[in-house]
């Protein structure tokens, strides 16, 4: 007994632990890669909900203290992108490719630069680029369509925008880009089911006009200008766009 104490004594005097005693683990969150990790998660929660400047001074302090990952040019690129900087952002961002050509976040974030920028076809390009990589991104499936509807690739734009909505059926503006996109392709039915799956029966009826008007069908457009009036008499919208092609209409009389 007196010779198991002894050794006992001895283990612990050693900072030993018997071999039945279970030894904690440091928390992640404590040893360097989990700082490390939570410090990332927190740049990219703040680029998320615009605390750019928050984003940017981390990142430098970050850089300061010798961190050395290729991901904190896209983070830079990214927060930048958000402050208005483009050729900045472009800059870093590109830098941050050649190290990971494979990951589609610089791709989705140079996109909305160039569409920004009217660098529209360069915004395409690299946006499909970007769903090719990730097609599981309801955004930039959304940011496609929306840019290939303003060049009228429209059966391209809608494809794009379907999947958008297939992604994230809750988010209203996808459904009304899609709404456009569909009436673009002569699907006028289809186009006023997602548009009145927004909101209102009066703005389902306005984007319908809105659609016959940029397609050149003058008359089908007023119709639905009116069945607008029908369910809102107030509806402005409706009531200036009649105004406007009855007064195009007396001055090609």
């Amino acid at each position: 007994m007196r010779r198991a104490m002894v050794l006992l004594l001895t283990l612990l005097a050693l900072g030993c632990a018997p071999r039945n005693k279970v030894i904690e683990e440091m928390p992640a969150w404590r040893t360097e890669e989990g700082k490390r990790t939570l410090r990332h998660e927190l740049v990219e929660s703040l680029i998320d909900s615009g605390a750019t400047q928050e984003a940017l001074l981390l990142i430098a302090q970050m850089r300061e203290e010798g961190e050395s990952d290729p991901v904190l040019d896209l983070y830079h690129g990214q927060a930048l992108a958000r402050e208005g900087f483009a050729a900045e952002s472009e800059r870093m961002l590109l830098q941050y490719r050649k190290s990971a050509p494979r990951d589609a976040r610089p791709l989705k974030t140079l996109g909305v630069i160039y569409a920004e920028s009217e660098r529209t076809p360069e915004a395409i390009a690299i946006l499909r680029k970007a769903v090719a990589l990730d097609d599981g991104d309801a955004t930039a499936w959304n940011n496609l369509g929306f840019l290939l509807l303003s060049e009228k690739q429209y059966p391209e734009a809608q494809e794009a925008l379907q999947q958008a909505v297939a992604l994230n059926g809750s988010e209203a503006r996808y459904r009304n880009n899609l709404g456009f996109a569909l009436a673009a392709n002569g699907h006028y039915r289809e186009a006023f089911e997602a548009f009145q799956s927004i909101g209102a029966p009066e703005m389902a009826h306005h984007n319908v006009g809105v659609a016959y008007e940029l397609a050149g069908d003058q008359a089908a457009a007023v119709r639905h200008y009116e069945q607008a009036l029908e369910y809102n008499p107030n509806h402005t919208a409706s009531m200036e766009a009649i105004e406007r092609l009855e007064s195009v209409e007396e001055e090609n009389e």
